[in-house]
């Protein structure tokens, strides 16, 4: 079997932001058939350059294309009855998926039971920091790690 393509059975609904896009991605390297689910006007990371010639365009952002290379795509408005009801048909075909919505956003009973689903959030989908933002220096603080780089005190 080729080593790039172990995971070449699966299917995967990539609904996640620039906190689960290594997520997404790695699977697709490694084989899986993953979709990537964006929102109607495309996903924010599509304005985040570089871009070629240093001109914005949604459809050039090197850095949505290096994080979504091996993807396909589909755009649905799961904030709707009918993107939900097109999101939950998707979901009866993957085998995972990946979301990186605020705790409770997504409603699991909507899905199979089979269904893996992967919550990528900053403090976990319960316990009393559950519903608070946090960015990768706010983690790297609450966990301790900045303790042990940087300049004493």
């Amino acid at each position: 079997m080729d080593q790039n393509r172990v995971l070449a059975p699966y299917r995967v609904l990539d609904l996640s932001d620039e906190s689960g896009y290594s997520c997404g991605k790695i699977l697709a390297d490694l084989g899986a058939d993953v979709i990537k689910v964006e929102r109607p006007g495309g996903d924010a990371a599509r304005w985040i350059g570089p871009f070629p010639k240093d001109r914005p365009d949604p459809e050039k952002s090197l850095y949505f294309i290096s994080y979504n290379t091996g993807k396909r795509g589909i755009t649905l408005d799961v904030a709707i009855p009918r993107g939900r009801d097109l999101l939950r048909q998707l979901a009866s075909r993957a085998d995972f998926l990946i979301e990186t919505f605020p705790p409770g956003t997504l409603d699991r009973a909507n899905f199979d039971g089979r269904l893996v689903v992967v919550s990528i959030t900053p403090f976990g989908q319960t316990g009393p920091y559950s519903n608070y933002k946090g960015s990768d220096l706010v983690l790297m603080a609450m966990s301790g790690l900045m303790s042990l780089i940087g300049e004493p005190g």
